[in-house]
């Protein structure tokens, strides 16, 4: 490791240790973020979008805090309910105008997508899907898409 041509002296060896431990437990952070379904969904604005004898289909209003202000009103939710199983299995989040989640940050495309699955009777995570686009420091493109699966659920009895 060299700064500038020279070795680093142990303050600063030590300054870059703690920034990497900084910036480490920042993206830890951003990957542990969760949010519950009920903030998730404004259930005041829940409206039915179709039903037949399997789901149950609805729209709703999104608020994430996480994409701040400029966001309010400009994503919305659909919901997918199974009737049979009594869970929602699919919930899809869209922007229906660009907005700005930080400065100098504009997202015009955003979708997310959670899917669950019911094993015995406990409705757990499936996927999760994220596609984004937009601009960011005005010069810089974002096109992000990323998706987390879950599997080999093992079922334990708690003693």
């Amino acid at each position: 490791m060299r700064i500038n041509g020279e070795t680093p002296t142990q303050k600063q060896i030590q300054k870059f240790r703690n920034n990497k431990l900084e910036q480490a437990r920042g993206k830890e952070e951003a990957a542990n973020y969760s949010v519950a379904l009920r903030k998730i969904i404004n259930v005041d604005s829940l409206k039915l979008s179709s039903e037949n004898s399997s789901d149950i289909q609805m729209s709703f209003d999104v608020y994430l805090t996480k994409l701040g202000e400029d966001a309010i009103g400009k994503l919305q939710g659909n919901l997918s309910y199974n009737k049979q199983h009594q869970f929602i299995e699919h919930i899809i989040i869209k922007n229906n105008a660009d907005f700005s989640p930080m400065f100098s940050a504009n997202i015009t495309s955003l979708k997310i997508t959670f899917s669950f699955i019911n094993i015995n009777d406990s409705v757990l995570p499936l996927q999760q899907n994220m596609e984004m686009k937009g601009t960011f420091a005005y010069f810089t493109e974002i096109n992000e898409t990323s998706t987390d699966s879950f599997s080999n659920y093992k079922y334990t009895l708690a003693n």
